[in-house]
């Protein structure tokens, strides 16, 4: 899955970063928790739930399946500090 959705994010955002963690590994739930950082021209000028909206519209058949459960994320505009 965590290929999938990056692909997916990759094909719709182009993104300079992308980090995606699989929080769910190992663990026994339905569908998968993440926590996802990413950086693109795509986000500049927009507020965050905006940014966030256009992560979600990339996987909103990954969500409405509920092969992701949760997703936690940082959307930065290119310049903006990349968290370690």
């Amino acid at each position: 899955m965590d290929q999938v959705i990056t692909d997916k994010l990759t094909a719709k955002l182009k993104p300079t970063y992308l980090n995606l963690v699989d929080l769910s590994a190992g663990k026994s739930c339905v569908g998968g928790s993440y926590k996802l950082v990413i950086q693109s021209e795509k986000f500049e000028g927009l507020k965050l739930l905006a940014r966030q909206r256009l992560v979600y519209d990339a996987l909103d058949e990954e969500m409405k399946s509920g092969a992701i459960h949760a997703l936690e994320m940082k959307c930065l505009c290119p310049g903006d500090e990349i968290p370690k």
